[in-house]
């Protein structure tokens, strides 16, 4: 008997230690580490976890540099290519 606070929980005592269900475990647990070729399996783990994280840095920093040089240019040249002509006739400048 398993006795928790105030809770009490009586545990199986029949068919369970000798069940052939229990006994076969650790067996087929071995025979699935053996059906697994687990240093293969690890090595391969490895060096896709490490390629994505290169993959993805090499992303991150062209997109760095696609944003540098975008940030880079005059601001002119950022107005003619981002602002359309007819919104922009609707805010003329101040200083004009």
């Amino acid at each position: 008997m398993y006795i928790s606070g105030s809770a009490r929980f009586q545990l199986p005592t029949t068919g369970v230690s000798g069940s052939a269900e229990v006994q076969a475990g650790p067996h087929q647990a071995e025979s699935l580490v053996q059906a697994v070729d687990f240093p293969d399996f690890v090595d391969g783990l490895i060096k896709g976890t490490f390629k994505a994280n290169v993959d993805a840095s090499v992303r991150q920093m062209e997109a760095y540099a696609d944003l540098m040089q975008g940030v880079s240019k005059p601001a002119d040249d950022f107005a003619h290519r981002t602002v359309a002509d007819a919104l922009a006739a609707r805010h003329p400048r101040d200083d004009a």
